[in-house]
C-alpha cells in the first residue's frame, strides 16, 4: 500500500503555484497525487510529462458523474495520459440522494464506461450516504445493486465516522472492492474534518484494515485546513501516515 494525496487538500496552493506545490508534496514524501479538476492549465500530455519528471505517479482522478458517462470527455483524456488506475466521482447532492435508485443506475453506467476505457471506477462517499432507507444505508444499497467489477469504493474515513459508522468495519466489509482509502480525520466536537492526529480516528487500525482489504492507496485528504496553511496540514498528515504504509 502506498501513500498519496488528493490535490483538493492543497487547492489554494496549486492555484497559485501548481508545479511548485507538486514539488513540495514530493519532497514531503507523498508517492502519488489524486487530481480533482485542476491540471495546472496544461494539456493532458504536458501534465503527464511533468508528473513523471517529479517521480510521482497518479493514484486517482476525481470528476463529475456526467463526465464519467462520456468516454470522449476531457477527464478521460487526462486519465489516459496520467495513467491513473482509478477514476472517481461522488453524488451527495439533494436531487441525487432523493432519487437514489436513478443515481445508482447512472453510477453503474459510469462504471461500465470507465471499464471500457481501461479504468476502475470508484465511488467516494460522504456522510449523507449513511442515511437508512428500509434498514439499509444508501451506500450499502449502491454496492449491493451494482457489479463489483464495475463499481468499487473509495472509502472516506472521516465521512464514514461522521455518518455514524466505524471506518475500520466498513473497510473490512468491502475488502477486495476498495482500492483507495481516503485518510481524513474528524472531530465530533467541532462536527467537521480536522488535521490527521487532531481528531478521533485511529489511523493505525485504519491503515491495517486497508492493507488487509488489499487497498493499493491510502490517500490523505482534508477539505479545509483548520490551521490556515494547507501545506502545513499536509506535513502533519504525512508525519502520522508515512510510518503506517508499506
Amino acid at each position: 500500500m502506498r501513500l498519496g494525496i488528493q490535490l483538493y487538500s492543497v487547492r489554494d496552493q496549486i492555484e497559485k503555484d501548481f508545479k511548485g506545490t507538486i514539488g513540495a508534496l514530493k519532497e514531503m514524501g507523498f508517492e502519488g497525487v489524486e487530481f480533482a479538476w485542476n491540471y495546472g492549465g496544461m494539456e493532458p500530455a504536458a501534465v503527464a510529462d511533468f508528473i513523471a519528471k517529479t517521480g510521482l505517479v497518479t493514484c486517482g482522478l476525481h470528476t463529475s458523474l456526467k463526465d464519467l458517462q462520456d468516454a470522449k470527455s476531457a477527464p478521460y483524456q487526462y486519465a489516459k495520459a496520467l495513467k491513473t488506475p482509478c477514476i472517481t466521482t461522488s453524488c451527495c447532492g439533494k436531487a441525487e440522494l432523493d432519487n437514489w435508485d436513478a443515481t445508482i443506475t447512472a453510477l453503474a453506467e459510469a462504471g461500465r464506461v470507465a471499464a471500457g476505457e481501461g479504468f476502475r471506477f470508484t465511488y467516494h462517499n460522504h456522510a449523507q450516504e449513511f442515511e437508512q432507507r428500509g434498514g439499509v444505508a444508501l451506500l450499502d444499497a449502491l454496492y449491493a445493486k451494482t457489479d463489483a467489477k464495475h463499481v468499487k469504493a473509495e472509502l472516506d474515513t472521516a465521512w464514514i465516522y461522521a455518518g455514524g459508522q466505524d471506518p475500520v468495519s466498513y473497510i473490512k466489509k468491502y475488502a477486495g472492492r476498495v482500492p483507495q482509502v481516503h485518510a481524513k480525520d474528524y472531530s465530533k466536537t467541532t462536527k467537521f474534518v480536522i488535521e490527521i492526529g487532531r481528531g478521533e480516528l485511529d489511523f493505525t487500525k485504519i491503515a491495517a484494515a486497508a492493507r488487509e482489504a488489499k487497498a493499493e492507496w491510502l490517500i490523505y485528504e482534508l477539505d479545509t485546513s483548520t490551521i490556515g496553511d494547507s501545506l502545513a496540514s499536509a506535513r502533519e498528515a504525512i508525519r502520522h501516515l508515512k510510518p503506517l504504509v508499506g
